[in-house]
């Protein structure tokens, strides 16, 4: 993937506030210091500390811990079942891309590129969308349009990376490069 660089740290959950806390860290270092917004996907989990509890996509999470929680930005997450223009499986690789990439595009337009720091999501969905996969061309699409907005890429990869999906990289699947791949229980057997 063209990673150097690990940091340990003791939990997925912690693993993911320290790579938000890392994208906001580059741009600042970089000048750039109104990129501050997150970008997530609902439904999705990314963990139980406050910010990564922020990121996950749940919306009852939000009726408990609303107040404690910090703003972000969501868009949907590829999942079949609930896909609002498919009514099949087939349809759902087939046009499914489009709907979650225009989405995706409308939000980064409405917010300003020059204000979103990154967009997490996990490369394959865990118990929110019962392991829904992304439609064909999703990732390579969302990759090119977080470049071309100089935005992130976080591939939350504690539940499907270290292996799980065949490959140590879940997203290698795809041909995705993302900036930070988050890893967790499948490297300490979890």
């Amino acid at each position: 993937l063209g990673l150097n660089k690990v940091v340990l740290l003791g939990s997925g959950s912690e693993a993911v506030e320290a790579a938000i806390k890392f994208a906001r860290q580059l741009w600042m270092d970089r000048g750039f210091s109104k990129k501050h917004k997150l970008i997530t996907r609902t439904p999705g989990y990314h963990g139980n500390t406050l910010y990564a509890l922020s990121a996950s996509g749940r919306p009852h999470y939000k009726k408990v811990y609303g107040p404690l929680l910090s703003p972000v930005i969501t868009v949907s997450a590829p999942y079949g079942y609930r896909c609002p223009i498919a009514g099949t499986v087939e349809e759902y690789e087939n046009k499914g891309a489009d709907f979650y990439v225009r989405e995706l595009e409308e939000t980064i337009e409405r917010e300003g590129a020059e204000t979103i720091s990154a967009f997490i999501f996990e490369t394959v969905s865990g118990s929110s969308t019962g392991a829904w996969t992304a439609p064909k061309g999703y990732f390579q699409r969302i990759q090119e349009i977080c470049k071309k907005n100089d935005i992130l890429m976080i591939a939350d990869e504690v539940m499907c990376g270290s292996g799980r999906t065949g490959k140590f990289f879940a997203c290698e699947h795809y041909g995705l490069k993302p900036d930070v791949v988050v890893l967790g229980k499948g490297i300490n057997a979890g």
